[in-house]
């Protein structure tokens, strides 16, 4: 097309897109006249913008025009490229049309992508041209077309590639897909997606259009031309290309109806931006319509920028199960999102499998639970359902139970709020076929004001419970409210006024009709289970569930705010099984982390025996006891023991306190630790615990990169989190990435109440970088804190080895060993040690502690 022509296009373009329908059609016949191609290249132009949603600003007028006419008008088939012979035209993207055409030096079929004469001169386009070819030719991977040649022939440049045969799924679009349609294409288009983000590549388009389905079912991504390379991959590109990739500041790239928000707004953009496009292919196949399609370019603009979009279920029951990962790649803040391709395949990998079973068999649920599983957190349970027959219609597979709200700003209604919502997680959590979120993932909304709609989206749940409690005199009050997840409607709603000494009973009461409202039943052997928590002293309940409100905040003034409660509970109730084993957690908590592990473990271990002597049904008990056979007594077959009991009583509420403590690194499981967590992590993907311990887990296994990627997540679900902190700055000092892990530790310092363990990774990453002075200061201040509070001599042992100093090590691990360090069970996995594995005396200390 010639130039004069061109801007003559571009000016109609402009004007008709400010006018609407019959106006328009009447403004472009009058303006072209008789000139019928200048009319059709308007209206292709104005087409596409309908259609795909596109930026059609100057630069990118030409590109949409030339999916049919090449210079002049002229169709290009039949002409001959370089070696190749045009054998007809295929389509058309962002950076060029593509034809089919025939290789005539090895004789076969190839697509042949042509970049115009027009644009030919541009070099921002023959770079951006030359980069995709580059990009694309840089990946071996069976779901991206492979690239053949690159060249320039007869003032045009091209691109010769793979000739893929079948259809682009925007082609296939229409009614939605079934689940295992969606799976597949997506497992292919993530797994293409991970090679390419593996080599630094982003590729920044990613849309029905270019996506192609072979008849065999085959995935091919296609067109890397807006792709992005990441600077330092010069393993995968040529330097001088990466140079090339940088955006002018402000100029959107992509298809408007597919970009992630921060592509929208021209800022900086990383792999997740793939996946959210990838999210909104995903949906458009599951729903038959795009996520964020508005009615004008400006409406899909704001949709995508702030309106979340209509849930899945709610458009096509038949594929709501996968919701949670549309949503998870569909949120708005790239933090959120999956932080990898991969995971986003392991997910839908799953989804394919089916509905995994948590742990595999005895033994190996065993060791699982023990990777996960540091404190179980002992809950209140009073639910002795009765077998009454469930509603009519379909059961709810899964429900959150939201924290109960105190109408009065009063802390007695507060600790009983909290306590009721635990408990009827707690016994909802033994029905073994409904899904319930766990304490720590429901918790993160407490006090929030946010719609119900949208913690159930969040959540992945069909059901949410929510209630609202007040307490005038001794009379409670108790307001609850089931509410359908997919519409909002209730299905249930209740008000109970009671005597507060009734308390227990009328939780049994509110457990029998939430689970019949739920429409399912508990087997024989999970009633008899539910049968076994005996109802406690009324002022003995109290005291318990005071204890577990203050054990609960995780500091060591709540610890002993609830040792006192929960001693006083037994005091009322000698046989009250479950506040001996708050006993046990909370004297565990304090041995652990704030006193001589000799001056608190053994009467830990006493109160879980006795909790145990009592109530050998009950999982927090055997939970209990394990976690000293652990720490303390270093016994690993008791340990694995009692853990197992209690995976075996409650399967479905493991709840962890910490991620410090990994049973499998003892015994170098750490891979079946992972696999464990990431199935956790598929049924309750907000868990702190499970999110911390697959951290830990990872850092273990020396997977560090993929141990900073859970905690950073982790911490955008609970930030200002100073444990997270504390567990990023020791995976980066792994990496000797010390002046990051200095930076997080430092800030993470006082937001722990100067807890030793941050300041002994601190003095740790100074003293490995080279900073003794900065080293010793660490010292310094763990000593002046030992003389007021316990500081584990592993932790100082720590600093010396970073300093080169191993024979005060050596002094320190002896003490750390005399005193019995809950540190010591993870000597062998710690890799701050891997350099001392050979050192006799290391071996003599390993061999004392079990390992």
């Amino acid at each position: 097309m010639k130039g004069e022509q061109w801007q003559r296009v571009e000016q109609l373009y402009h004007a008709a897109l400010e006018r609407e329908g019959n106006q328009r059609a009447g403004f472009l016949a009058q303006a072209c006249g008789e000139d019928e191609v200048l009319l059709r290249n308007v209206e292709r132009l104005l087409k596409a913008h309908a259609e795909a949603g596109e930026f059609l600003a100057a630069p990118a007028l030409e590109v949409a025009i030339r999916s049919t006419v090449a210079e002049g008008g002229l169709p290009l088939t039949g002409q001959t490229i370089s070696h190749f012979e045009i054998l007809s035209l295929l389509g058309a993207g962002g950076m060029g049309e593509v034809y089919l055409a025939r290789d005539r030096r090895l004789d076969r079929t190839v697509a042949l992508k042509m970049l115009p004469p027009l644009v030919a001169q541009d070099p921002d386009r023959i770079q951006r041209f030359v980069l995709e070819a580059k990009a694309a030719s840089a990946l071996n991977h069976p779901n991206v077309a492979t690239i053949y040649d690159i060249g320039h022939a007869d003032g045009r440049s091209f691109i010769a590639m793979e000739y893929v045969e079948g259809e682009t799924l925007s082609a296939k679009m229409g009614p939605p897909f079934d689940v295992a349609r969606i799976v597949a294409i997506g497992m292919q288009a993530a797994d293409a997606l991970s090679e390419a983000h593996a080599k630094g590549i982003t590729h920044r388009d990613i849309k029905p259009g270019n996506i192609m389905l072979t008849p065999r079912g085959q995935v091919k991504v296609l067109d890397f031309g807006l792709a992005k390379v990441k600077r330092g991959e010069e393993s995968a590109l040529n330097a001088d290309t990466i140079t090339l990739t940088d955006t002018v500041p402000g100029l959107v790239l992509g298809t408007l109806k597919y970009m992630s928000p921060e592509q929208l707004l021209g800022h900086t953009v990383d792999h997740r931006t793939d996946i959210f496009s990838l999210g909104a292919v995903l949906y458009e196949m599951a729903t038959g319509r795009p996520p964020f399609a508005g009615t004008s370019a400006t409406d899909t603009i704001g949709r995508i920028l702030h309106v979340d979009p209509e849930s899945i279920g709610q458009i096509n029951p038949e594929v709501a199960e996968l919701q949670r990962i549309v949503h998870r790649c569909l949120e708005k803040d790239p933090e959120r999102r999956y932080p990898t391709a991969r995971e986003l395949m392991a997910d839908l990998q799953n989804l394919q499998d089916g509905a995994l079973p948590l742990y595999g068999n005895s033994k190996r649920r065993a060791l699982a639970l023990i990777a996960a599983t540091v404190l179980v957190l002992g809950i209140a349970g009073t639910l002795l359902l009765a077998p009454t027959p469930p509603a009519t219609g379909p059961a709810i597979e899964s429900v959150a139970v939201l924290p109960f709200v105190s109408v009065e700003a009063n802390p007695e209604v507060e600790y009983l709020a909290d306590g009721i919502t635990e408990n009827i997680i707690n016994n909802l959590s033994q029905l073994s076929q409904l899904r319930v979120m766990s304490r720590s993932s429901v918790f993160r909304f407490k006090g929030r004001h946010t719609e119900t709609d949208r913690i159930g989206r969040e959540l992945n749940v069909q059901a949410l419970l929510t209630g609202r409690v007040s307490l005038h005199e001794q009379q409670i009050a108790i307001s609850l409210e089931l509410i359908d997840v997919s519409d909002s409607h209730q299905l249930w709603g209740e008000q109970y006024n009671r005597n507060l000494a009734d308390l227990q009973s009328l939780q049994t009461e509110i457990s029998r009709q939430v689970s019949d409202k739920l429409r399912v039943r508990l087997s024989g052997p999970e009633q008899r289970q539910l049968a076994s928590r005996r109802i406690a002293n009324d002022e003995a309940y109290q005291f318990y569930l005071k204890a577990r409100f203050f054990q609960n905040q995780l500091t060591e003034e709540g610890f002993r705010k609830a040792l006192e409660y929960f001693q006083a509970a037994v005091d009322k109730d000698p046989n009250y099984a479950l506040a001996y084993t708050g006993l046990a957690n909370v004297y565990s908590s304090l041995g652990i982390e704030y006193v001589a592990p000799r001056d608190y473990m053994p009467k830990a271990k006493a109160a879980a025996l006795k909790a145990v002597e009592l109530n050998q049904q009950l999982p927090e008990a055997h939970a209990a006891l394990g976690i000293v056979y652990l720490v303390y007594d270093w016994d690993w077959n008791a340990a694995a023991k009692e853990l197992q009991q209690n995976l075996l009583l409650s399967p479905q509420s493991v709840e962890t306190f910490s991620c410090s403590l990994h049973f499998t690194d003892v015994l170098d499981r750490n891979k079946d630790a992972i696999t464990s967590l990431q199935r956790a992590l598929v049924s309750d993907p907000f868990s702190l615990p499970t999110n911390l311990e697959l951290g830990c887990a990872s850092y273990f296994g020396q997977q560090y990169d993929e141990s900073l990627r859970r905690l950073r997540e982790a911490r955008t679900l609970y930030p200002g989190h100073p444990g997270i902190s504390y567990l990023i700055g020791r995976a980066y000092g792994q990496k000797k990435m010390y002046r990051e892990a200095i930076a997080t530790l430092s800030e993470a310092k006082p937001l722990s109440g100067d807890w030793p363990p941050i300041a002994a990774e601190l003095g740790y990453a100074y003293g490995a970088s080279g900073r003794k002075v900065e080293a010793q200061r660490m010292l310094d201040e763990l000593h002046v804190q030992s003389t007021h509070r316990y500081v584990d001599p592993y932790l100082v042992a720590m600093i010396h080895w970073s300093m080169g100093d191993k024979e005060k090590m050596f002094v320190e691990l002896e003490n750390a060993y005399a005193r019995r360090s809950s540190w010591l069970p993870w000597l062998k996995a710690e890799p701050k040690w891997a350099a001392l594995h050979s050192e006799p005396r290391f071996i003599d200390l390993m061999r004392r502690v079990g390992l």
